[in-house]
């Protein structure tokens, strides 16, 4: 008796009522009866059967790409984040023996920078000061704005730094 194939045969004799088990090698499932009795004619009662590899299921998430070439026994997903998002988890999960994969999916947190703290002037943000938004500078009545009257969030603060001096005290 030949072996299945992604898989393998076990019996202790080939005579007549003996019984054959099938087995799957890692990472696949039987399906069917895995087991078969030998006849009185001198043939298996059932056809050698096929192992099949496991699949997993569905494993894309919001706010990231995945590659899987397949999401079967031993398939990668890697994973990454757009642009103005962070990475929170493995970059690269596997599917396990268990039909399952082996880490929970990553997540991707958006980007956001802390407050600009300015003395003698005004910091208005374009938005919650997440990724790609702006913070636009304005000194008091009395001071004038040394640096760049708009910043960027890039993870930071994009650079150099704005601050508000005194009229005439500015360098040149």
């Amino acid at each position: 008796m030949l072996n299945p194939s992604n898989g393998y045969v076990g019996y202790f004799s080939t005579t007549y009522g003996s019984i054959a088990n099938y087995s799957c090698n890692l990472g696949y499932f039987m399906y069917g009866s895995n087991s078969t009795t030998c006849m009185a004619e001198g043939h298996w009662l059932t056809q050698i059967l096929t192992a099949h590899a496991l699949i997993v299921g569905n494993c894309t998430v919001q706010l990231m790409s995945a590659t899987v070439t397949n999401t079967t026994y031993g398939a990668i997903a890697n994973y990454s984040c757009d642009t103005g998002y962070s990475m929170v988890g493995s970059e690269s999960i596997i599917c396990d023996s268990t039909g399952h994969w082996n880490k929970a999916a990553p997540v991707c947190s958006r980007i956001v920078c802390g407050n600009i703290t300015i003395n003698n002037g005004l910091v208005s943000y374009s938005g919650e000061k997440a990724y790609g938004d702006h913070a636009n500078i304005t000194c008091n009545d009395g001071y004038q704005l040394s640096g760049p009257s708009t910043r960027i969030c890039l993870g930071n603060w994009s650079q150099p730094e704005s601050s508000c001096i005194a009229m005439g005290k500015i360098n040149h």
